[in-house]
């Protein structure tokens, strides 16, 4: 048995081990957080552009390539998405 004025080295490496794998725990669990607050806003954007065009094809009755147009909408992905999800 160990006196407790003897280093034990296999005892400080596991607590430095276990150190980093904590601190590397967290760093993925902040990172998966950001990646879903990203994830979200872009959902929520997207959201939005979609309701503004409903809304302007409703009240101004414009094509959905007329609100796109109005709203300035001219990524060609963008658009085709936002087609696609009126027309259902």
């Amino acid at each position: 048995m160990a006196s407790i004025f003897e280093y034990d080295q296999a005892a400080h490496e596991w607590a430095l081990h276990e150190d980093g794998y904590d601190e590397g725990v967290e760093a993925g669990i902040q990172q998966g957080i950001r990646q879903g607050e990203k994830r979200g806003e872009k959902r929520g954007e997207r959201k939005t552009k979609l309701i503004d065009v409903k809304n302007l094809m409703e009240t101004m009755t414009l094509t959905v390539e007329q609100a796109l147009d109005a709203l300035k909408i001219n990524e060609k992905k963008e658009r085709e998405a936002i087609i696609k999800a009126v027309r259902g």
